[in-house]
């Protein structure tokens, strides 16, 4: 799905990129698209039991044969591979020798982008946004009529319906899978590179889940825990907090009963609508890139909960995304960054509505005091890839409960809400966290002190526990600027601004990595 305008998009390619584009020769920050075969499952397609990810890498073309570490990074809910484009370029402009392999989780392969990847090319948002939401058709895309709902139709596929994504097999794509991809991954770095150190790591969800990697017993006993495979950990933000695994529990039986009721992907607004919400995201990632200055495209389309508050006023396309995205938004803290501010008016709104100002955004550079992360990387991050994006169209509800389930590290321990364990409900194999032996990196941003107190306990256990402390609440020591869940990936990191868990992270592998 991700090919549907192949031929279309060769041609456009032809026209719209210089001719000297592919003979740059000079170091740079590189990166390339590639999937290995994952975890096998009966119901899912070949083309689905996949594990797909994006390199990174610094200097020629082609990436070195014998890099001294590869950093295996997970995204969290909701994100996918283009989270760490900025974070993953910057750490291997610093550690030349490092490779950053940003994985996407098979969810991603059942997005139509066609439409993303057209108008991205087109420099057009307006053509993603017809497509998508006009029920405009494009060339070479998938038709919008679905001649089964019940039944994937693979490349031909314009949408996914909760029947088509049970019947790929989605209801088993919970943390059992997603652990044995990461394995077959962190195996291929191994083969790949034999002389390097793999690191495993991840952000919010993501970091909960390279966690419980580490204490997961892929066979019958504690010489098969995922510790074994990897050299360290790296938690971006997100940690499981066994101290509150009962509520976590009973999230898990209400998530399980949805699944149940053929519900398997997330699809409800408070929590991010499938697709509806990530394609308006990533369309207005791409206005804000293309056309930061002018009238958002989007604002008079948004559904009630994400409508522009000020009905005076009218914003332009970059003003829309960071405002909604903004610290000072009162939006889901999840999804926020200290980026800077609204402007004054910079012109009238177009009719029917020009008696409104137009409102711009000011760069977190230019607000004062200065912030932290650029809108303009966040924006493109959202849009800028012909493969992947920052987002899952659809996000497996059984991934999120089975996480739920494995929080506490233990899957012996009875859960009081129904009398069993976790190994009896889900034959989870979390038994050797207390055994993890290898070097733990913990950034830490926003409520450190509610949401991560493992960050605390932790350090009892592993004997190489590096905590870097940027949260509102403090964990064990007052940093000195609060970041928030997403500053540790969009905040700034060259013109005189430094990216604190991005320079924190590359002294902490260069410390744990053999060579000069």
């Amino acid at each position: 799905m991700k090919r549907q305008a192949a031929g279309c998009i060769i041609a456009l390619l032809t026209l719209v990129i210089p001719a000297d584009t592919f003979a740059q020769t000079s170091p740079q920050p590189r990166s390339a698209y590639e999937s290995i075969p994952g975890f096998s499952l009966a119901e899912t397609p070949d083309e689905l039991d996949r594990v797909a990810f994006v390199r990174h890498w610094f200097g020629p073309p082609k990436p070195a044969s014998s890099p001294r570490a590869v950093l295996i990074l997970v995204p969290g809910f909701f994100g996918g591979a283009e989270d760490f484009r900025y974070a993953g370029e910057r750490l291997v402009r610093r550690l030349p020798w490092l490779q950053v392999w940003a994985v996407d989780r098979r969810n991603n392969l059942l997005e139509n982008r066609c439409g993303m990847e057209t108008a991205q090319i087109l420099r057009n948002p307006l053509a993603a946004l017809a497509y998508y939401f006009g029920l405009q058709e494009l060339p070479g895309c998938p038709l919008h009529g679905d001649p089964d709902e019940s039944t994937w139709n693979g490349l031909s596929e314009f949408g996914l319906s909760q029947a088509e994504a049970q019947a790929v097999g989605m209801a088993e794509w919970g943390i059992a899978t997603q652990l044995q991809d990461l394995r077959l991954l962190v195996e291929f770095a191994h083969r790949q590179h034999r002389q390097a150190r793999v690191f495993l790591g991840g952000h919010s969800l993501g970091g909960m889940t390279a966690q419980i990697f580490a204490a997961w017993r892929f066979g019958s006993t504690s010489a098969t825990s995922g510790w074994h495979l990897i050299d360290g950990i790296v938690l971006i933000d997100g940690g499981v907090n066994g101290q509150a695994w009962g509520a976590l529990v009973a999230q898990y039986f209400a998530e399980r009963a949805l699944v149940e009721s053929g519900v398997v992907y997330w699809d409800r607004l408070d929590l991010g609508r499938s697709p509806i919400l990530t394609q308006f995201a990533e369309i207005g990632g791409m206005a804000a890139s293309l056309m930061p200055a002018q009238e958002s495209v989007l604002w008079q389309l948004l559904p009630g909960p994400l409508a522009w508050p000020d009905a005076s006023t009218c914003p332009t396309n970059k003003a829309l995304l960071a405002a909604f995205t903004d610290d000072t938004s009162g939006n889901n803290p999840d999804f926020l960054l200290h980026q800077g501010t609204l402007s004054p008016p910079v012109g009238m709104c177009a009719a029917p509505n020009q008696t409104r100002p137009l409102i711009h955004w000011v760069d977190f550079d230019r607000a004062i005091p200065p912030e932290l992360s650029s809108t303009d990387v966040f924006a493109g991050a959202l849009y800028k890839s012909t493969a992947t994006n920052a987002q899952e169209w659809y996000f497996s509800i059984m991934l999120n409960a089975g996480i739920d389930l494995a929080s506490n590290l233990d899957s012996t321990v009875p859960s009081s809400h129904a009398g069993s364990t976790a190994v009896e409900l889900e034959g989870h194999r979390v038994f050797d966290a207390a055994s993890v032996a290898v070097p733990v990196y913990a950034f830490a941003a926003e409520e450190c002190r509610e949401r991560f107190l493992w960050y605390e306990s932790v350090s009892v256990s592993v004997p190489d526990f590096t905590l870097v402390d940027h949260s509102n609440i403090r964990c064990t020591s007052r940093a000195s600027v609060p970041y928030t869940h997403l500053d540790p990936l969009f905040a700034f990191d060259t013109g005189g601004f430094t990216n604190a868990f991005i320079s924190s992270l590359a002294g902490w592998l260069r410390s744990h990595t053999r060579g000069p």
